[in-house]
């Protein structure tokens, strides 16, 4: 990258501090966040590992990612930084794949994976 191209960035990332009151994440804050996303995911998994059993894990998070999906939309949440974007679509996915999970689980069927 040029000076001229690095100093275009930085007088632009400046404006738009000062105009929203915001600044820009720097590369390592952004894949912090990916990164805390996983660290969250995966406590919840451990817990409910630790407590519920293997057979529980993924519909006890996916119920309980509907339940906050729920709550915030009945709050006034319209838009969501998940990639289906709106709340009604994220609490019908996860609803269905708990669903689905739970009917494996007691049907004594085992998830498809390439490790078996």
């Amino acid at each position: 990258m040029s000076s001229s191209s690095e100093t275009r960035a930085a007088v632009e990332a400046a404006v738009e501090q000062a105009l929203t009151g915001k600044r820009r994440p720097t590369p390592g804050e952004q894949w912090e966040g990916v990164a805390f996303t996983f660290c969250k995911a995966a406590t919840l998994v451990l817990l409910f590992q630790l407590v519920l059993g293997p057979r529980f894990v993924l519909p006890a998070v996916c119920l309980g990612t509907a339940v906050l999906y729920v709550t915030a939309f009945s709050k006034g949440c319209t838009s969501t930084r998940c990639v289906l974007k709106h709340p009604a679509l994220i609490v019908g996915f996860y609803a269905a794949v708990a669903a689905g999970s739970l009917w494996v689980s007691f049907a004594g069927l085992r998830f498809p994976s390439i490790l078996h």
